[in-house]
């Protein structure tokens, strides 16, 4: 018996859509991932040497600020050549050291100083450092405090009156919203499958677009960007190529890791979106050296352009004025693009 088309397509659309894995959202946009490369950077290399187990940086108006959370001093403050201006920061328990910390990419103006939002993993916080004062102090300064859930990687503080933070919660990842002002509190499940390896599967960068009040997280196991509306709990996802149809091809069931690394960083800058690809077999990732590309989106998640970086950097910063790029590699090299 021949089946009418029109059932042919209602069983497609019920079955052959269905097996494609849905993680985040309804609302996908799909890029394709033979994307023209529109330009090809190749990095100067910054004199920097004397700073070792390097994490993150961040560029402020003046200058960069390398965190080095294993080190004696955590904070590095550079100038945009290189030059190490001053070092402060220590490990510890007392109010003005850290535990286990990383930048959230919050920096903010207060009085003309400049100052940088940090998520204290290991102290369960979300603190606020000056920058300028702590330079003159010789150890961290902090303006403001704000509590997070334990073993909180991403938090952040919108607009002075609610504190965001993803939580990892069993085989899912949770989202929860303080408003400080109320005292409420909101929590959401991020994703829309438990998973047993759910960290290995659903980890991401995330970064806060105060511009338009939401959250955006570039996945590290999945070519996949996510995006959450604060304000309305909307949601959206940009996929690079294909949705991938079964977990199985994403994680590794045997050893629970993933099997291809993607997004390596992510930065909202100006008028737009950063997003660093790696796509890397998982056991090569961070190791052996290949060209990365850079997507790079309008704030509405249409491609712009896509940038090949020739260094192997995996975590960057874009200057305020647009001007520059900076990246940092697996051994603790700097390199500066002209932009």
């Amino acid at each position: 018996m021949r089946l009418p088309l029109s059932l042919l397509v209602m069983i497609f659309l019920l079955y052959g859509c269905h097996n494609r894995c849905n993680f985040f959202s309804n609302n996908i946009k799909i890029v394709d991932s033979n994307f023209e490369i529109s330009d090809t950077i190749r990095g100067e290399k910054l004199p920097v040497s004397d700073i070792y187990s390097m994490t993150s940086l961040i560029c402020f108006d003046e200058y960069l600020l390398v965190l080095t959370p294993r080190a004696n001093n955590i904070f590095n403050v550079l100038t945009f050549d290189g030059e190490i201006i001053s070092q402060f920061g220590t490990k510890g328990r007392a109010n003005d050291e850290v535990m286990n910390c990383q930048f959230n990419g919050q920096i903010e103006k207060i009085g003309g100083n400049n100052c940088v939002w940090i998520s204290d993993v290991g102290k369960s916080r979300l603190v606020l450092i000056d920058i300028d004062k702590s330079m003159e102090n010789g150890k961290i300064t902090i303006m403001k405090e704000m509590k997070t859930p334990p073993m909180s990687v991403y938090s952040f503080c919108v607009n002075d009156s609610m504190l965001i933070a993803e939580q990892l919660s069993g085989n899912n990842f949770e989202l929860l919203k303080h408003n400080i002002s109320s005292n409420s509190f909101f929590q959401e499940t991020l994703y829309k499958d438990d998973y047993t390896n759910a960290f290995s599967l659903y980890k991401s960068i995330w970064r806060l677009d105060s511009c338009k009040n939401r959250i955006i997280g570039a996945m590290q196991s999945v070519n996949q960007i996510n995006v959450y509306s604060i304000n309305d709990q909307e949601r959206c996802s940009i996929v690079i190529g294909e949705q991938w149809t079964d977990k199985k091809e994403l994680i590794d069931n045997e050893t629970g890791l993933e099997r291809t690394s993607t997004f390596c960083d992510l930065e909202i800058a100006g008028s737009y979106i950063y997003a660093l690809y790696m796509n890397q077999d998982f056991n090569e990732s961070y190791e052996k050296a290949k060209p990365l590309d850079l997507l790079i989106f309008d704030l509405d998640g249409n491609l712009d352009r896509v940038v090949r970086v020739n260094d192997y950097v995996f975590d960057i910063t874009i200057s305020s004025n647009g001007e520059y790029l900076y990246g940092r590699t697996p051994n603790d090299e700097i390199y500066r693009y002209k932009f």
